[in-house]
């Protein structure tokens, strides 16, 4: 059975025994060149827009956190790309990432150190951020990125999501906005418990950070 892994890459699922060491494999794919990997990626997205066309003046969304430490190569090969930048309170995201990192580890493995997640996720995170923030600054990109706050995102959903199809040149027309209140009518945004005394997190709000607003999806 195949399944994904916390960095959204499918895999074989092993035996306990045979997961390799996730430190190794987070490292080694951090310091990775992915552009080949993008350069099929996008292969692979224009056989699928081959078989299923998009909407003439539709835009094409990868919504993925996994780009955040490749985003250079993302650009590379998708030229002119722009991008959507959803910053969050950066304790919230951290502790947010470690429950997905747990819940994805446990799938493959019965031995899962939350603490050990805890601390490489706050380290992948503020790595990430370094490379993203370094990326969006940068004169020749700068005009291409768009920061949204999550909490503008939770607080008005619909007129977050207008401001950023507005700034992509495409309109929110009534059919489309009913949709979204229809969507969220039906998909209240459910409370999320982080597991940050499990993972050996401090206490949210206990330790006060020149970053605290700085966790971005």
């Amino acid at each position: 059975m195949r399944t994904p892994d916390e960095h959204g890459l499918p895999q074989q699922r092993p035996r306990p025994a045979q997961l390799p060491d996730p430190r190794l494999r987070a490292s080694w794919l951090a310091a990775q060149d992915l552009t080949a990997a993008y350069t099929l990626h996008r292969a692979q997205l224009a056989h699928i827009l081959a078989r299923r066309p998009a909407p003439a003046g539709s835009r094409l969304v990868l919504k993925s956190p996994s780009h955040l430490w490749h985003l250079p190569d993302l650009d590379s090969v998708h030229a002119g790309a722009r991008f959507v930048v959803l910053e969050r309170d950066l304790e919230d995201a951290i502790g947010s990432v470690c429950g997905l990192v747990s819940a994805a580890r446990r799938k493959r493995s019965d031995a899962v150190d939350p603490v050990e997640i805890g601390r490489d996720m706050t380290a992948a995170t503020h790595t990430g951020l370094s490379r993203m923030y370094a990326f969006t600054t940068d004169p020749s990109v700068a005009d291409r990125c768009l920061t949204v706050s999550f909490t503008d995102l939770v607080a008005g959903p619909e007129a977050t999501a207008g401001r950023v199809l507005s700034w992509l040149g495409l309109t929110a027309d009534g059919a489309l906005r009913r949709l979204w209140r229809e969507h969220l009518s039906r998909n209240p945004r459910p409370d999320h418990v982080h597991p940050r005394a499990a993972c050996g997190l401090p206490p949210a709000g206990s330790q006060p950070s020149p970053h605290r607003s700085e966790g971005a999806s």
